[in-house]
């Protein structure tokens, strides 16, 4: 169980999930801004937090998991990608990833850029390639083309 007053720790929810109940505290919908990002647990020590709540972002940090989830309740796609690139430049362990939770329709898993795909994606896609010469097996996520 939660301790009394505490919603948002996980209690019963932890299986279904906190984040509902944050969503709703903070009047997020799924057109809003938010983004899962993930990086090695010291890094959450030295991240610019800071940073982030000056630009009214809304942040729950789960320094265990190394576990970030960054809203704000921007709808537009070109503030958005601008928030999207502000967390980029922050992520500086070549470990950090990010995931879409919520946006408006109009951004896509390919504006995550490198940081949407797992450490190991070139050697992935390298060995698809080299197993499926012919591309029988199709799927957008390996032909993904990214600056190093």
């Amino acid at each position: 169980k939660s301790y009394s007053g505490q919603i948002f720790t996980p209690g019963e929810q932890r299986f279904t999930g906190f984040l509902p109940s944050i969503r709703d505290a903070w009047k997020m919908e799924e057109s809003h801004f938010h983004v899962f990002a993930t990086l090695p647990t010291e890094e959450i020590f030295t991240f610019p937090f800071e940073t982030f709540r000056k630009a009214n972002f809304k942040i729950a940090v789960h320094p265990t998991g190394g576990d970030i989830n960054f809203m704000h309740k921007s709808t537009e796609r070109k503030e958005q990608l601008q928030h999207l690139e502000k967390i980029k430049s922050a992520l500086i362990h070549a470990d950090s990833r990010l995931r879409w939770v919520s946006s408006t329709p109009k951004c896509s898993f390919m504006d995550l850029g490198k940081f949407g795909v797992a450490s190991g994606y070139s050697l992935v896609k390298r060995l698809k390639k080299h197993l499926d010469p012919a591309g029988v097996f199709f799927a957008p996520y390996y032909d993904l083309e990214f600056d190093e």
